[in-house]
């Protein structure tokens, strides 16, 4: 085990239950995230206890340690400050130190100790606030361990008026003290699934119904097209070392400047990979809302269910075509890493998945309309009083807004 899972918020340990009980249905033992003594190592962490146990009764076969399960009973009101700081000052510390101490326990029964894996939403308060600053305290900690943030954007008309200036500050952390980050958008999610249903069931005929589980299964399904053993990370015969993740940010985070990742994942019945691999990259919005290309800086296709090895023979066709869809830089001479896995898995027999990570300028869009929206709302003095009650003073947002801003500019510039 190379590494500790970390679940925040209500978004992070819904997205976590949908993975841990992807994982549970594998037709062969993965020790993903298993322990000597048969438990799971991931911390769940919230400010309220009905999400961490929900998740405890949705995966019976899953043991989870006792002293990892953290909440209070006080929310944070799905405000960044809160959930930084804390609700009150007592609850603030026991939440942030309990969290770090069960973090400690773990790293020191990790076999090979990498990093961390944090899962997260960016527009409460826990998730975004309490993970915040469990990312910097990691990193301050930890300094040699990758940090990598699994977070979600999202909707960009959610419910929350204080949506953009949590994702804002959370974010800016994120660049500071993150090793990297595979953001996964609401917006992009529910565009997808809403495709493939409508493909399914013709509109007319059948009324679509999409829920937030629908959501964190196609989260969790992505996830899981990264985290599981790939062949040639792994010995032939014995345990998996389960360094994907770590292999993942040297690959398509090459940079410190640039640290956001798309996913994109498709599972079909496999006739062939040149057609599995052209249905995802045509799934992909290649352009923005106003017109502008998106361009990568640095992709890694995963292939699984390869059962017959054929998926070699095809990477310099995927490399091609992946360059072509993606629109890939020309100062990186190697913009598209391939790899591949025998095994199925959880899939079915007879299908096969591919997963796409792209870290592109699609985040531009993203974070350009945080900032625009935050920076309204801050020019108008909208609800910083609810912020300046936990201690978050004008220089945060000042320093937020000039770290977001420079994200932009950076992807801006890596790909003109």
């Amino acid at each position: 085990m190379s590494s500790v899972p970390i679940f925040v918020g209500q978004c992070g340990n819904q997205a976590g239950s949908s993975l841990i009980k992807l994982l549970e249905t594998s037709k062969e033992p993965i020790g993903l995230w298993e322990k000597r003594d048969g438990n799971c190592s991931a911390i769940l962490i919230d400010s309220e206890p009905k999400v961490v146990k929900t998740l405890i009764i949705q995966n019976k076969r899953c043991k989870f340690t006792e002293a990892n399960i953290i909440s209070t009973k006080q929310g944070c009101g799905t405000n960044w400050a809160s959930g930084y700081f804390g609700p009150s000052q007592s609850s603030a510390y026991t939440l942030h130190e309990d969290s770090l101490e069960a973090v400690r326990r773990e790293v020191e029964q990790c076999d090979a100790f990498s990093g961390f894996i944090l899962f997260h939403g960016l527009a409460g308060g826990t998730g975004s606030g309490l993970g915040s600053r469990l990312i910097e305290s990691l990193r301050d900690d930890y300094g040699l361990a990758y940090i990598l943030s699994c977070a979600v954007a999202p909707f960009s008309v959610g419910d929350s008026p204080l949506q953009h200036y949590n994702t804002l500050l959370a974010t800016s952390l994120l660049q500071r003290y993150s090793d990297g980050v595979l953001l996964f958008q609401n917006d992009e999610i529910l565009r997808r699934l809403t495709k493939i249903a409508e493909s399914v069931h013709r509109p007319k005929q059948t009324k679509m119904s999409l829920s937030m589980k629908d959501l964190n299964q196609s989260i969790a399904e992505s996830l899981a097209g990264i985290f599981l053993p790939i062949d040639s990370f792994n010995p032939i015969r014995g345990t998996f070392s389960h360094q994907e993740p770590w292999e993942l940010l040297r690959s398509v985070c090459p940079m410190p400047a640039y640290k956001f990742v798309s996913v994109h994942h498709t599972v079909r019945s496999k006739s062939n990979w040149d057609g599995v691999i052209k249905g995802l990259l045509h799934s992909m919005r290649k352009f923005s809302l106003s017109g502008e290309r998106f361009s990568s800086v640095a992709n890694v296709v995963i292939a699984r269910g390869d059962s017959h090895g054929t998926f070699p023979a095809c990477i310099s066709a995927t490399d091609k075509a992946v360059r072509a869809a993606c629109h890939c830089v020309s100062w990186n001479p190697y913009p598209v890493d391939c790899w591949h896995s025998t095994n199925h898995f959880h899939l079915k027999p007879g299908d096969a998945s591919v997963t796409l990570c792209s870290n592109s300028s699609s985040v531009v869009e993203l974070l350009q309309n945080t900032l625009t929206k935050a920076r309204l709302m801050y020019s108008a003095g909208g609800y910083l009083h609810w912020y300046r009650r936990y201690g978050c003073i004008e220089d945060m947002f000042e320093g937020a807004f000039e770290t977001v801003q420079g994200i932009i500019e950076n992807y801006q510039s890596a790909v003109t």
